[in-house]
């Protein structure tokens, strides 16, 4: 059993009709975005064999969504869109890309990445905050925060130069050179099992450091 998306279409059988676009992308790990053309009647009665798919191969359930959704959304959800296409998404079915052709208007992405890095910091000072942590968890957490940071460093690129990378350690040295951030301790804390406080301090810094930048654009 392969633990991926790229057997996802024998479970989409019975909302066939109804696809728009399927496209599988790694955002580290395998991700998978169904964009149908609008929801079926019966929708949430017919993606039992989907949800098992996911939930055996231990996958995050699809982003699954029409086309009123997308289109409506790019105001408030840029930078998850953002995020897809630019993660080298492959379509396992296509009868219109819907992606291909968005476009995402900067006030937008700039208020997003503001309001993600702020919540993020909130966050993760609370979650050390309110409990002590093993070293392991320090790690878990530094995981998590890492990951979810990365759609703002995609779209930090994408305002300076619409031009993002595809590899992390390309969007890193990018976004070094944009917002004078140093993000060299992050590669080894994505692939470390371990964490200690210096480096949650550390990792707050870097998110003041992208907060100070993203509050100059606004000026």
């Amino acid at each position: 059993m392969t633990r991926d998306f790229s057997e996802v279409m024998n479970t989409l059988s019975e909302i066939q009709d109804y696809l728009l676009q399927v496209a599988v992308y790694n955002d580290f790990k395998p991700e998978c975005i169904i964009i149908l053309e609008k929801d079926p009647p019966d929708l949430l009665e017919s993606l039992d064999s989907l949800r098992k798919y996911s939930h055996q191969r231990q996958l995050r359930f699809p982003l699954l969504v029409n086309r009123k959704f997308v289109e409506s959304s790019l105001d408030s959800y840029p930078l998850e869109f953002l995020d897809i296409i630019t993660s080298n998404y492959q379509n396992l079915f296509v009868k219109e890309d819907i992606l291909k052709n968005l476009q995402f208007d900067p006030d937008d992405l700039r208020l997003q990445m503001e309001r993600e890095i702020k919540g993020k910091w909130l966050l993760i000072r609370l979650s050390v905050l309110e409990r002590k942590n093993t070293p392991k968890q320090l790690s878990d957490l530094l995981f998590i925060a890492l990951s979810n940071i990365i759609p703002v460093l995609k779209g930090i690129c994408y305002l300076y130069d619409g031009v993002v990378p595809f590899k992390l350690e390309e969007i890193l040295a990018k976004n070094n050179i944009i917002t004078n951030v140093k993000f060299e301790s992050i590669l080894a804390w994505v692939s470390g099992d371990k964490a200690t406080l210096e480096d949650i301090k550390q990792y707050l810094g870097i998110l003041e450091g992208l907060m100070q930048y993203l509050e100059q654009l606004d000026q």
